[in-house]
């Protein structure tokens, strides 16, 4: 299974054991290269009124949305708060935007015992699958995460390529603001510009963690 987002281990404190010490660990780093996009629009020309304006950033808007996450759970929150913050915190490091109106639903989970489960969550109004598997235990129980679906922004995208290419005017070729995608299946995505009335066309790449990078062709 191709795991979009890097697969999270977490050992999570029991209620009834609030004793017990329990800490999360940090994400490992994805081994996933990034996925390339090819161009499909080089050499076409972009209707200048296509093209959506709006501020450059000051700064690369690629953590912009960190500042933006609630307080983690702590150490003796029930192990399904846990679960919840991380996923959320997982899909707002894809998206680079966090949903402070995101859902997430999951079975009973107590952590007492070993079990897989099927989290569903509700992202900028996008649903999106979580597989869940814990280990349990008597003091700890440990979880790991994985999706294969991720919410791709349209304008952290767009920011991005403002910031990037230090102008107001952009377009990436996605008809709607938020859509859910499989980085390894899914359609290319074209981005241009507009810049001192000249267009460039980019290719887009995007990590296993949502990294995203803008290569200019033609």
């Amino acid at each position: 299974m191709n795991r979009l987002l890097t697969t999270t281990i977490g050992i999570a404190a029991i209620a009834m054991a609030l004793t017990a010490c329990g800490t999360d660990d940090p994400p490992g780093d994805s081994k996933d290269g990034p996925i390339d996009a090819t161009s499909e629009s080089e050499g076409e020309g972009i209707a200048e009124g296509d093209f959506r304006n709006a501020p450059v950033p000051t700064n690369d808007p690629k953590d912009a949305w960190e500042k933006d996450l609630p307080a983690e759970p702590d150490r003796e929150a029930p192990l399904a708060e846990k679960i919840e913050f991380e996923l959320v915190s997982a899909a707002a490091e894809y998206t680079h935007q966090y949903d402070d109106k995101s859902e997430v639903t999951c079975p009973d989970i107590k952590g007492d015992k070993d079990e897989d489960v099927t989290c569903e969550m509700t992202y900028f109004g996008q649903k999106v699958e979580w597989k869940v598997s814990i280990s349990g235990g008597s003091m700890v129980a440990r979880y790991e995460y994985e999706s294969e679906q991720s919410v791709q922004s349209r304008e952290f995208l767009e920011n991005a390529l403002r910031y990037k290419a230090q102008t107001e005017d952009v377009m990436c070729e996605l008809d709607e603001e938020y859509t859910v995608v499989n980085p390894q299946k899914s359609e290319p995505v074209v981005c241009h510009s507009l810049k001192d009335g000249e267009q460039a066309n980019w290719q887009l790449s995007i990590g296993a963690r949502g990294a995203v990078t803008f290569s200019q062709k033609g």
